[in-house]
């Protein structure tokens, strides 16, 4: 069932997905007017602190896409040389939280970019509209730290 309201989101939204081979807790949320999934790795004990603190991460996205865009299109001059991404092209599908002792220590943020990817200057057999860009932030004492942010792409998530 997926949350339609994002702000909304608390603990009981939550569900144990994968029992019989690596269980998580996952709920679905509505977000830029497609489903995001929300996982929890590393615990199966659900609080309504991960719920906020998912909360918080979805905020942060929303306040920082412009220079989310910025950095993904640096990591990504590689294989779409010159592209120019706009906020508005980052289209998330999944966040994941991830807990250690009780504590959320890392998310991540799986995305793909839309646009264009006609120019003839792409290396669209390395990177096009159906790969994965993931970004990684920390979290310490539940801040979210937004300013040392990982990036990573594979085209193998399909």
């Amino acid at each position: 069932m997926t949350n339609s309201n994002w702000k909304k989101l608390d603990a009981t939204d939550f569900v144990v997905t994968n029992p019989d081979w690596i269980p998580e807790l996952e709920a679905k949320v509505h977000l830029q007017d497609a489903p995001v999934t929300l996982t929890i790795d590393g615990t199966l004990e659900m609080s309504s602190e991960y719920a906020d603190c998912f909360k918080t991460l979805i905020e942060g996205w929303l306040a920082n896409r412009e220079t989310i865009a910025q950095q993904t299109e640096q990591h990504l001059e590689r294989f779409l040389p010159g592209r120019k991404i706009r906020p508005d092209e980052l289209l998330i599908w999944g966040i994941t939280l991830r807990v250690d002792t009780d504590t959320a220590e890392a998310a991540s943020f799986f995305y793909h970019v839309g646009g264009d990817y006609s120019s003839a200057a792409y290396k669209c057999d390395e990177f096009d509209d159906r790969s994965v860009v993931e970004l990684s932030c920390c979290i310490d004492n539940g801040v979210v730290n937004w300013t040392d942010l990982d990036i990573a792409t594979t085209n193998d998530f399909d």
